[in-house]
This record gives structure tokens, C-alpha cells and sequence, in this order.
């Protein structure tokens, strides 16, 4: 409930606002799960915010980053997600993704289901979206 309050919801409403804007908005989310458990609970981070920085600068062999991934992240899944952030940064196109509207709502998913895969989902959570409409945030 957290994840949506603070960051789903927020950007999903800024997404669909930026929707008839002159560049397209895209929507990404990054669900793969660190098995680090950090804390006293023994609780690992799973698909914590920031997570992906060391994925997006494809700096997983950083001692710093390890300590949030583990010894095995999926290097493939650095590596794609490193390159199409560089082809977003320099087309302002996100290769694989669409941009988002109110109609389709698609989001491109990296780590899909926690695991590695990458892909293209249609209105994902829908159930959770449509449990925050009329809720304002101000």
C-alpha cells in the first residue's frame, strides 16, 4: 500500500496527465527481488525502491551495489536495462515500450514476476489503480 501511495499511484496520475503532451511519457517498473535481507527481521529488500540504479548504470561488480543485490544478480537483465535506458537518453523513445495513455495504460516491466524477464504489460495491477481513483493525494 506504501509502494502505491508514494510512487505507483503518483506517477501512473503524472503519466496520464503528460498523456496528450508534445513528447510522450513512458512507464517502467522494475520488479526484480534482491534475496539481501539487511535488517534485524531478516527481510530481504525484494523490489525495493532504487534497486535498479546499479542495473541502469550496469554497475553490478561495485562492492557498494553488491551489498544490495547479492552475489548473483542477473547480469542480462543489467545489461538491457543499461541499454535501453542509454537509447531512451538518447532518442527519447523507450525501445520495447510505448508510451503510456489512459486507454492501454502499458507499462514496460523489467524483472518481470521478480525473475529476469522483461516485458510489456497492459494496465498492470489494475485491481490496486482503480482502489486509489477519486483518493486525493493534495
Amino acid at each position: 500500500m506504501l509502494t502505491d501511495r508514494l510512487f505507483r499511484v503518483p506517477s501512473y496520475r503524472v503519466a496520464e496527465a503528460r498523456a496528450e503532451a508534445a513528447a510522450p511519457s513512458y512507464v517502467y517498473e522494475f520488479g526484480w527481488h534482491s534475496p539481501i535481507a539487511p535488517n534485524e527481521a531478516g527481510l530481504p529488500l525484494g523490489a525495493a525502491h532504487s534497486i535498479e540504479l546499479p542495473f541502469v548504470w550496469d554497475t553490478l561488480d561495485n562492492p557498494d551495489c553488491l551489498r544490495l543485490t547479492g552475489p548473483q544478480p542477473p547480469r542480462s537483465l543489467a545489461a538491457e536495462l543499461h541499454r535501453r535506458w542509454v537509447e531512451f537518453a538518447r532518442t527519447g523513445e523507450l525501445p520495447g515500450g510505448v508510451p503510456y495513455g489512459a486507454e492501454d495504460r502499458s507499462v514496460l516491466v523489467f524483472g518481470h514476476e521478480g525473475g529476469a524477464e522483461t516485458g510489456l504489460v497492459a494496465d498492470p495491477r489494475a485491481a490496486e489503480r482503480k482502489l486509489w481513483e477519486g483518493v486525493d493525494f493534495g
